[in-house]
């Protein structure tokens, strides 16, 4: 939950940048900026407050199918109200607004390549929305999501739906299959340190 959040306020963050900057679409992106911030900002708060924890766990006490799990409950909040203190969630969206532009690099490249005119900040805006919509579908990667709304909008502006599902796959490779396979190299390199090795059952990895 914490990466995802702190992955959408960056992405939003981008995505109000570029909307002001390119000035189409500003009043409409405005209005969901201030919809956000009315939604993460009483999320954060309840999270920080040891009253209202404190009766969401007596209230959750109550309900039997959760009653034998109440250390892992407990254990998830406090972990979630960790992450999302002021100082590593600003260091994570940051780091986020950071890795979004560099998405939408790659997105703005391949519309170049494919002879697709668009304006730099107009791409990155189509994005980052694009991008705010999957990730709050809560799935991994956003997949299914994110490839629907991106081939949806590049029809909508007139590519044919082989140029648009092409311009697709190739952005989604770039920016996260890749990542994936790196990711496996590593995991797959640095096994023992994660403990996945049988005889080490998790001992270097939980240090």
């Amino acid at each position: 939950m914490g990466e995802r959040l702190s992955g959408v306020l960056g992405c939003f963050l981008l995505c109000l940048f570029a909307a002001c900057v390119d000035g189409e679409f500003s009043w409409r992106i405005w209005e969901f900026g201030v919809a956000i911030v009315c939604l993460v900002v009483p999320v954060l708060a309840m999270l920080h407050s040891a009253t209202l924890r404190d009766r969401m766990f007596r209230g959750l006490r109550r309900i039997k199918i959760l009653e034998q799990h109440m250390e892992k409950c407990r254990s998830f909040y406090n972990s979630t109200v960790e992450l999302m203190g002021f100082r590593p969630l600003l260091a994570a969206v940051l780091i986020s607004v950071g890795y979004w532009f560099l998405e939408c690099m790659i997105f703005y490249s391949l519309l170049c390549g494919f002879g697709i005119s668009m304006e730099m900040f107009h791409a990155i805006l189509l994005l980052t929305a694009i991008s705010i919509g999957g990730g709050l579908t809560m799935l991994p990667g956003s997949i299914g999501a994110l490839e629907g709304g991106m081939i949806g909008v590049l029809m909508y502006y007139g590519a044919d739906v082989a140029i648009a599902g092409g311009l697709t796959l190739l952005h989604r490779f770039f920016a996260m299959w890749s990542v994936v396979l790196i990711g496996w190299c590593v995991l797959i390199y640095n096994r023992k340190n994660f403990g996945l090795v049988s005889g080490n059952p998790g001992n270097r990895g939980a240090e």
